[in-house]
């Protein structure tokens, strides 16, 4: 995470970074103080993943940081937002307010909501499964309403505080460590379908590669006096030809 942010800041090519840029840095480096902080948890009472993806619905699905331990499973979703921040649990979207300027955005509990149900396909419902809503320390949470219980809205400031807020442990040792590993699996087996999809995406840019454009026919190495190069297999009825 850290060089891809740094590739964006430090670009040599375009030295002004455009507003999508801007937003890219500014949200990944709000994970990245997240991942600082969760790393103050004790390491043998808490469990910590970042930046994972997992399947969901045929598609996938990214969760910012997910803390398995034996006080509960915490599913955290970064909103590096500032400015005021005007919310209801129920409600489909959310308002920012700087100034006099005005933005609505997804609602983040929903949007956690689906996070959650996407862990539960993989470690299975009936779990201690908190969501934790996390804005920056710029931003002031001005009219938040939630009623479940196991919703939280906070300030960055208050992360590590609200996690460590709840002592009663409601899942063994045996049970942290099945969750946290079917997880991992999961993303490993992600990242094997990714791989395999690029291999196929290239399996198949090379067969077109192999096709004539102009007559469909196969097309074979060849070398010539300025070195190799694919030539139509109809020649000399056709002349195509592409440097290597």
């Amino acid at each position: 995470m850290i060089k891809s942010i740094l590739n964006k800041i430090f670009k040599e090519d375009k030295p002004n970074l455009s507003k999508q840029d801007k937003v890219e840095i500014k949200g990944s480096l709000g994970e990245l103080r997240q991942e600082f902080r969760l790393d103050r948890l004790e390491r043998n009472k808490y469990r910590v993943i970042s930046n994972i993806i997992i399947p969901n619905k045929g598609k996938t699905t990214q969760i910012d940081h997910l803390v398995i331990s034996n006080y509960g499973i915490f599913v955290i979703e970064n909103k590096n937002f500032i400015g005021d921040i005007y919310g209801s649990e129920y409600d489909k979207t959310w308002t920012q307010v700087i100034g006099k300027s005005r933005n609505i955005f997804y609602n983040p509990v929903a949007q956690n909501y689906g996070h959650i149900k996407a862990l539960e396909n993989i470690i299975g419902t009936g779990k201690e499964i908190y969501s934790i809503i996390v804005f920056g320390d710029k931003s002031l949470l001005k009219k938040i309403d939630i009623s479940s219980n196991n919703v939280k809205v906070i300030n960055e400031r208050d992360l590590i505080s609200t996690i460590t807020s709840y002592t009663v442990e409601v899942l063994t040792n045996e049970e942290v460590k099945e969750y946290l590993n079917k997880v991992l699996s999961s993303m490993a087996s992600i990242r094997q379908d990714i791989k395999s999809h690029i291999k196929n995406i290239k399996s198949t840019l090379e067969d077109k590669n192999k096709i004539c454009p102009k007559c469909n026919s196969e097309l074979v190495k060849r070398s010539g006096k300025y070195g190799e190069f694919l030539g139509c297999k109809s020649y000399p009825k056709c002349k195509y030809t592409y440097k290597l």
